[in-house]
Formats: C-alpha cells, structure tokens, sequence
C-alpha cells in the first residue's frame, strides 16, 4: 500500500488507516486479532482506537497485537473525553452481548462517562496507555470535541501540551464530528496539528479553510457501484490525507486494501 505524510506532522502512514470502534463486535480474541493481522498484512499501517470502543476491548486488543509485532513503522492513535466505568471496564462483554436487555433494565450502566476535564482525561489516558501495552501514542485526540463547551476544552489545553512536552503524545487533535461548530479560538489553537472527521472543512476565524487529515465514513451510505467510484477517486487522489476504514471481514479487508496498492 503506498504511504502519505499527514500535513503538519512528520507521520509516514499507509493511505489506508484502520479502525477499530466495531471491533468489539467480534466476540473472541482470536477473531479479533486475525482482522488487526489483515490489515497489517494489506499494508496498513495506522490503527485507530478509542477507551470507548467496546468499552476498553479495542485498546486492550491492540495491545495484545502490538505486543506480538514490531511496533516500528506503525502509528496508533487514542482518544480522550470519554472513558469506561469500573463496571463497564471489568464486563465489557457481557455489556456488548447483552446491550439491549441490559439497556432496557438498567440504562445508565451502559451509558458512556463523558470527562473532558484535565483530571478525568489524565486517568483516561493513563488507562488507555495501560491497555495499549505502550508509553506512548502518536496521536492523542479530543474525542468528539462539539460535545464539550469553550472553557472545558480551554482549561483541557494546558494538560494536552503537557502530554506533548512529556513524550507520551506525539500529535494532539480533534476528532469527531461537527468540529466547525466548535470555537474558531479553539480550533485555531496551535496545539491541535491533526483533524479527524467525515466533514470536508473547517473554516478558521481568518477564513482560510483546514482540510482534515483523516477522514472516516468515506463510504457509508453508498452503493457497491458507488463505492467502486469513490475508492478509484480516492486512489488517484494520491493526496496526503488518510482514509480510515473498518471492516470485521478478513476477505473484505484483503480487497480494500489491494485497491491501494503502492504497485
């Protein structure tokens, strides 16, 4: 698979990033791990994660991969915002089998804890870096930004440089969706180097337009016939921008993958 540069980062990554929010969905380790080997195998060399993605098994399931690989020339990104309960944490399983009963039943106990405070996020993180078997990421995103208001993301800023100058984050961004809807003090802030969102552009307060580095859900919502034109489009493209995919079908990846490939 040919290799891109992200704009703003010295990050040499495969045009083709993997996701990993449904990976949850898949309900052994084995299986899981067979779909992160298939990526790696097509070439992929970016895996994006989350404390929320199947409340802590993505991370946890990264961090038994890396662990069996050689981590150089890969890039793994997490998230902070959102963060798992002891509960959530301890059962996640049983939360991902038995959603709609326990939903039904006890609906707090499934419901996401939103924390975009320096402490919260701290412990998030802390957590995140436990469960990926590393001391260090290369991106450390704000998880769905527009959900906090101006002063959480302001007083969050501080700790966002801190993770910086202390090694443990290469990169800070924003990823989620409706990032133009946040601040233009905020978005403009030049701690944030890397943007992550299914949305096109974001205009900043002195007009010019800031075109997202990754972008998710290239394909949702289309046809097969659809699809076919907008990978072609996105192959010739040959930009610096990353496309993240997601797929829990080891044939489906293989396939993706060889459209994108360096050949």
């Amino acid at each position: 698979m040919y290799r891109v540069v992200l704009e703003g980062t010295d990050l040499e990554v495969s045009k083709v990033g993997f996701g990993t929010s449904a990976l949850h969905h898949s309900f052994t380790s084995s299986e899981r791990l067979s779909i992160l080997r298939a990526a790696l195998d097509g070439g992929i060399t970016h895996f994006d994660s989350a404390r929320l993605y199947g409340y802590g098994i993505a991370e946890k399931e990264l961090g038994r991969f890396f662990g069996k690989n050689d981590r150089k020339g890969l890039t793994i990104s997490t998230k902070v915002g959102f963060d798992v309960s002891k509960l959530q944490q301890r059962f996640p399983l049983i939360q991902v089998v038995g959603r709609k009963i326990i939903g039904k039943i006890l609906p707090n106990v499934q419901k996401p804890m939103i924390d975009f405070s320096p402490t919260g996020c701290d412990k998030s993180f802390s957590n995140s870096l436990r469960s990926l078997n590393t001391e260090w990421v290369d991106i450390l995103f704000v998880h769905e930004p527009a959900l906090a208001s101006f002063s959480q993301l302001n007083e969050l800023i501080p700790w966002l440089k801190l993770q910086k100058s202390l090694g443990k984050a290469r990169y800070i961004g924003l990823a989620g969706e409706n990032l133009v809807e946040i601040s233009n003090d905020i978005i403009s802030n030049a701690i944030f180097d890397v943007f992550q969102t299914s949305k096109y552009g974001l205009v900043v307060n002195n007009g010019s337009l800031i075109r997202p580095q990754i972008e998710y859900g290239y394909f949702s919502n289309l046809s097969i016939n659809e699809r076919e034109v907008a990978i072609e489009k996105a192959t010739c493209q040959k930009s610096s921008g990353m496309i993240l995919y997601s797929s829990r079908q080891v044939a489906r990846i293989n396939a993706f993958c060889s459209k994108f490939s360096a050949d």
